[in-house]
């Protein structure tokens, strides 16, 4: 049996790392072909765990059929590309028994038009196709992508707010948690200067900065933030990236925060993975983090995070896993002023307790429903 993961981002992403590795752990025994848009360094990555790793996605820039999808999806609301960098993802899908659209952010920042088209092949080849992991913009539902997604033969999502705007829609939907939730941490040496347990993580990504209000008021609410619990607390910083490869790596941010207070503050290596990440974020006190993934390696080990969000997945992971977001996940378009992060912060350590012990609780059902949502995929192999 083969099962087809496509719409993955490339393991240097690695919560797109962590996605590959616990889904599959649940497809058991299935051979697995990835789709990737990064194929050679995910070589590297998953080395012989992957039984086949091709290229997947829209032609990339400066290709010129890049330019000419670009083109004709102005001009004539078609990507007239699609047939010429679909071919080895086709032959992927006559080749398997199902179809995994495993990149769970592939619907929530507009329309995916590659994977929609490649949707369409594969219900035509007869093979089932679901639709893992995923959140979606209610606001970015409109009549092109509900056909397409009612049209799949199963969707998890992986927040409630995804799940109630598409079940009013009619998709064949269920909920389960994102199945990072499953990730198995892998032990590495602590960097010198990580104070086990009394360290408080720090993740940031460029995107926020799309969503500031006023320009550079990221990176400074950041350098407060630092400042404040340098000063102030007894605990110390760790940098963790939790995107490393271009473009958007974070650590283009990161660094710039390292070089605010040298020697002050620990970077964590970036060729650390996600099961290595993991293992380092269990051992902070707390995280302040951008990247959702980031955030999940956190709560799935019982430590305390506030979410700088700036989608819905942020607001709608912890809205199931805690009842509320409220003084969770800060929007990134209401970061304002360096005082919003660092009050934000403040209401974390406050209620840290509360929270730990919550995740005690909440974590065991929590992780088994993401564990069993595997079957949602093993019945079709």
């Amino acid at each position: 049996m083969r099962a087809v993961l496509m719409g993955h981002g490339g393991a240097q992403n690695r919560g797109c790392e962590a996605l590959v590795r616990t889904t599959a752990a649940m497809l058991g025994e299935a051979k697995i072909t990835l789709g990737s848009t990064t194929p050679e360094d995910d070589k590297a990555v998953f080395g012989g765990s992957i039984d086949r790793i091709i290229y997947n996605g829209p032609a990339m820039k400066p290709n010129p059929l890049w330019l000419l999808g670009a083109v004709s999806r102005r001009a004539v609301k078609a990507d007239l590309s699609l047939p010429f960098v679909l071919g080895e993802q086709r032959r992927a899908v006559r080749d398997c028994d199902l179809f995994v659209s495993i990149g769970g952010d592939n619907y929530c920042y507009g329309k995916p038009h590659w994977l929609m088209a490649l949707n369409k092949e594969t219900r035509k080849a007869g093979k089932p196709v679901v639709l893992w992991g995923a959140s979606v913009e209610p606001g970015a539902l409109d009549k092109a992508m509900c056909a397409d997604l009612n049209a799949l033969t199963s969707i998890t999502a992986r927040e409630s707010i995804t799940y109630y705007a598409l079940k009013e829609t009619g998709a064949q939907i269920t909920l389960a948690p994102d199945p990072a939730f499953t990730l198995s941490p892998e032990e590495v040496p602590l960097p010198d200067g990580f104070l086990d347990g009394n360290m408080i993580g720090i993740n940031v990504s460029p995107l926020v900065t799309r969503y500031e209000k006023a320009p550079g008021v990221t990176l400074e609410a950041f350098r407060e933030l630092i400042a404040y619990i340098l000063d102030n607390t007894p605990y110390r910083v760790a940098l963790i990236p939790h995107v490393v490869g271009e473009p958007g790596s974070d650590m283009r941010v990161l660094m710039r925060l390292a070089e605010a207070f040298p020697g002050r503050v620990v970077t964590i290596d970036p060729s650390n993975g996600a099961r290595e990440l993991k293992y380092i974020i269990s051992h902070c006190r707390l995280l302040v983090a951008a990247r959702t993934h980031a955030s999940i390696a956190a709560y799935s080990s019982g430590v305390p995070a506030l979410v700088l969000g700036y989608s819905v997945k942020a607001r709608g992971i912890a809205r199931d896993l805690f009842g509320s977001e409220e003084g969770l996940v800060l929007p990134a378009k209401e970061l304002t002023s360096a005082k919003t992060l660092v009050d934000a912060f403040k209401g974390l350590m406050r209620r840290e307790d509360e929270l730990r012990k919550h995740l005690e609780n909440a974590l065991p059902d929590f992780i088994g429903r993401a564990r069993d949502a595997g079957e949602i995929l093993r019945k079709y192999l």
